[in-house]
């Protein structure tokens, strides 16, 4: 007969340090980094300084998220909150090289664009960040 030692750990998830530590942060950065769609699109310059410190504190959060979680081989839904947050920044970039085109040939298109992109880029992150758990949950 042989012999065996059994342990049972009892592990227990607990979101809340994850949620206050990187999502809430991060979603504001983001609400934060629309805030150039109410800037004066001649500011080119002050619209990028806000976008591209957004995108910087996206990649540290990404940083962060290394040390902090195992490392697994498939893609997280944290993985995918964060990355989704990066991309909507680097949006507002080209937006913003777009509306500043568009102001240095005169026309009142940067205006519409900015109009637009005030509600477009919310609907898109909350729309993608929504699929993306609907996928997580209810189909890996």
């Amino acid at each position: 007969a042989a012999s065996a030692f059994l342990v049972t750990l009892e592990v227990k998830r607990r979101p809340m340090f994850m949620l206050r530590l990187v999502v809430l942060p991060m979603a504001l950065i983001v609400v934060l980094s629309w805030s150039v769609f109410w800037m004066d699109r001649s500011s080119v310059g002050d619209r990028m300084s806000v976008s591209f410190v957004g995108i910087l504190a996206a990649v540290a959060y990404q940083i962060t998220l290394v040390g902090i979680v195992p490392n697994v081989s498939y893609f997280t839904l944290m993985n995918e909150f964060l990355n989704l947050s990066f991309l909507l920044m680097c949006a507002t970039v080209l937006v913003n090289l777009y509306v500043a085109h568009a102001d240095r040939h005169g026309t009142d298109l940067g205006d519409r664009i900015d109009r637009r992109c005030r509600w477009i880029f919310p609907l898109v992150y909350v729309g993608l960040n929504a699929i993306a758990v609907v996928v997580t949950f209810y189909f890996v």
